[in-house]
C-alpha cells in the first residue's frame, strides 16, 4: 500500500513540478460506457488536473449519433461528397436543416460561424481474420455559437437542435457521418438522471424528478444545468481540479462524445477527446 501511494505521490509531483510542463491541463480521466447491457444506467466523468495557474476552464460536450439508411445513401449520391468534407468546407451544403436557413437570414452575408477541428484517431478493426491498425481522419464541426442569442425561457427548447457534425473517412473510403447535439446528451429532459460537477469542496448538482427520485428537499432541475454542455468552471491554481459526472438512462449507438477543453478562451487540442461508443464504421 506504501508503495502505490508512494507511486501516485510521484506521478503527481512529475505532472506538477515537471521541467517538460507545456499544457496548462492535465485531463487524468474521461470515463464514458465502452460496454452497457440492457436497463443498465449510462455513466460519464471527467477529472481534470490545473497544470499551472488557470484564469478560466470551460469544458464543452457534445453527443453524436451515426446517420444510416437513406439519408447517408442520399449524402453518397450528393454531387461533390466526397474527401472535401474532411476539409474547410461547410458541412452544411450536404446536410441541411431548417435551423440553418433561419440562422442564414438574419446573419450578415448568410455566413453562419462555426468551431471545426481535424485529427486523426488510431483505430483497430478485423478483416479476414487479421487485426488491422488504420489512422481514421476526422473533422468535427461546432455551430453551438449560434444558439449564445438564446434568452433562457427559450434554452430548454432547443437542446435538441442538430449543430455538430463529424465526418470519418474509412478504411473501405466511404465517409462515415455523424450528427447530433451541443450538449451532454441528445435529450437531457427525458433521458438524462443527473448532473454534478465543482471544483475542490463546491459542487452543484442538478436532478431529473422524472426520473430519479427526490426527497421533499428543494432540488435544482436537470434543465438548470449548464446550457449547451458547457461547463463553466472559472479559476483553477496549480495543482487543483475540477470534476462532473452525469448519469444516462438510455444510450443511443454508433455514438462519439465529443468533449473540448478550452482554457482562458483558447482550445486546447490536444486534449479534446473523441470517444466512440459502438465503433466508428
Amino acid at each position: 500500500m506504501l508503495l502505490i501511494c508512494l507511486v501516485a505521490s510521484s506521478i503527481l509531483v512529475l505532472l506538477l513540478f515537471g521541467e517538460r510542463v507545456k499544457l496548462p491541463i492535465t485531463v487524468l480521466k474521461v470515463e464514458y460506457p465502452e460496454r452497457i447491457g440492457p436497463g443498465e444506467p449510462s455513466r460519464f466523468a471527467l477529472n481534470v488536473l490545473a497544470r499551472k495557474d488557470v484564469e478560466d476552464l470551460r469544458v464543452e460536450y457534445s453527443y453524436l449519433v451515426r446517420v444510416g439508411g437513406k439519408t447517408i445513401e442520399d449524402l453518397y449520391a450528393t454531387p461533390g461528397f466526397n474527401q472535401s468534407v474532411l476539409q474547410d468546407e461547410d458541412p452544411v451544403s450536404y446536410v441541411t436543416h431548417e435551423q440553418f436557413d433561419r440562422l442564414r437570414k438574419d446573419l450578415p452575408g448568410g455566413e453562419i460561424p462555426v468551431e471545426t477541428q481535424k485529427v486523426e484517431i488510431p483505430y483497430e478493426f478485423t478483416k479476414e481474420f487479421r487485426i488491422v491498425e488504420k489512422e481514421l481522419q476526422l473533422r468535427y464541426y461546432d455551430y453551438r455559437t449560434n444558439l449564445e442569442w438564446a434568452p433562457g425561457s427559450a434554452i430548454p427548447y432547443v437542446y435538441g437542435t442538430t449543430l455538430c457534425y463529424a465526418f470519418i473517412s474509412i478504411p473501405e473510403g466511404n465517409i462515415s457521418v455523424y450528427q447530433g447535439r451541443p450538449d451532454f446528451y441528445l435529450n437531457r429532459h427525458d433521458s438524462m438522471t443527473d448532473l454534478e460537477y465543482g471544483k475542490n469542496e463546491t459542487t452543484h448538482l442538478f436532478i431529473n424528478p422524472n426520473i430519479r427520485e427526490v426527497a421533499e428537499q428543494e432540488y435544482v432541475h436537470i434543465n438548470e444545468a449548464p446550457p449547451f454542455g458547457t461547463v463553466h468552471f472559472g479559476s483553477l491554481e496549480k495543482g487543483q481540479r475540477a470534476f462532473m459526472s452525469f448519469t444516462t438512462r438510455d444510450l443511443s449507438r454508433p455514438s462519439i462524445q465529443v468533449v473540448r477543453f478550452w482554457v482562458n478562451g483558447e482550445l486546447v487540442e490536444e486534449e479534446t477527446r473523441f470517444n466512440f461508443m459502438g465503433g466508428p464504421l
